[in-house]
């Protein structure tokens, strides 16, 4: 009997289990993935209802709500679109605020805009809606509501 060299029996070579195959493609693909969608999905969150969960949104609803002008040219009941794009700024007792919704009633739908500028001695809050090109402002002064 001839010997390999080396003077061993070697074993012949053991096959590779699928399962390690497939757990490595899960962790080298998909998982990047994953990861990729849950932060998009955050950041398209923030976007979406970080406007939505400050003072000065909440404020602004009200305000349109309970406006002459704005009820006359939308009608009631007024609803806000569901995506609202705007920047938030909270530093301290400083807050800078601004954002664009659409705002829909029976009469028709309008774009509302609104820059709240809230420092410690002093507030500006400017709306406006926008309604077929025609733009009427629904406040123009001090922040509306309690601070």
């Amino acid at each position: 009997m001839i010997e390999p060299l080396g003077g061993h029996n070697q074993a012949p070579p053991k096959k590779r289990s699928m399962k390690w195959i497939i757990l490595l493609i899960a962790f080298i693909v998909i998982l990047p993935i994953g990861i990729f969608i849950l932060v998009g999905a955050g950041i398209a969150s923030a976007f979406v209802f970080g406007v939505k969960a400050t003072e000065e949104y909440d404020c602004a609803m009200k305000t349109l709500r309970t406006n002459a002008d704005a009820k006359r040219l939308l009608g009631e009941p007024m609803e806000p679109s569901f995506f609202t794009t705007g920047v938030v700024s909270i530093d301290g007792r400083d807050r800078n605020v601004t954002f664009n919704t659409t705002v829909t009633g029976p009469n028709g739908s309008g774009e509302l805009s609104v820059v709240s500028v809230r420092e410690a001695l002093d507030s500006d809050f400017i709306m406006s809606l926008n309604m077929g090109g025609n733009r009427t402002s629904i406040h123009f002064g001090e922040y509306p509501c309690s601070k």
